[in-house]
């Protein structure tokens, strides 16, 4: 099951997929969730949703916060990395305007990727296991995006280690 955080974006790149004319979301309208989510005001964000939702906001804050510390590890701007995701995807072709939008192949194999990670325990899927998901993908384009941002794959991939070891070191109640 999806944690709210991960709902959240999975709520951004749908709306990051419809405004670039893409029929489906790619893995690179996730990326630029992500980079969204690490400037997100979450107490602003959440103002108008029900107290259910707005009560989740300290567990959103840290699911949020873990990702924030593996785009700063990995020496990865933000802003300039979804600049140059959308630079790099350009507009697509599809017009229809309307949610939802589907997932893509790709992004399913991410998603079933990062369940595994979880699909022995009772943790729900949070936004470092999609995170881990999506830079499991090999796509050469996005690995230019990360030179262009200063970074790599193989930087970002280990600070999503480092961000998951110590989520199971924290789980398991271990001290850091």
């Amino acid at each position: 099951m999806n944690s709210i955080s991960v709902t959240i974006l999975w709520s951004l790149a749908e709306r990051e997929a419809l405004s670039g004319g893409f029929e489906m979301i790619l893995p690179m309208h996730f990326w630029i969730a992500i980079g969204k989510a690490v400037d997100l005001d979450v107490t602003a964000f959440l103002k108008n949703a029900d107290a259910e939702v707005k009560r989740l906001e300290p567990f959103i804050e840290g699911e949020l916060e873990t990702v924030r510390r593996v785009l700063s590890e990995a020496g990865i701007p933000a802003q300039k990395f979804r600049r140059s995701l959308r630079t790099s995807l350009g507009r697509g072709d599809h017009s229809n305007g309307q949610l939802p939008i589907h997932r893509g192949q790709s992004v399913r194999t991410a998603f079933q990727r990062a369940g595994r990670l979880v699909q022995d325990s009772e943790s729900y899927l949070l936004p470092i296991h999609l995170c881990y998901g999506l830079i499991s993908l090999s796509d050469p384009a996005f690995d230019t995006i990360l030179e262009t941002c200063g970074s790599s794959g193989s930087r970002l991939q280990g600070a999503i280690n480092q961000q998951l070891t110590r989520l199971i070191a924290v789980d398991r109640g271990e001290a850091l």
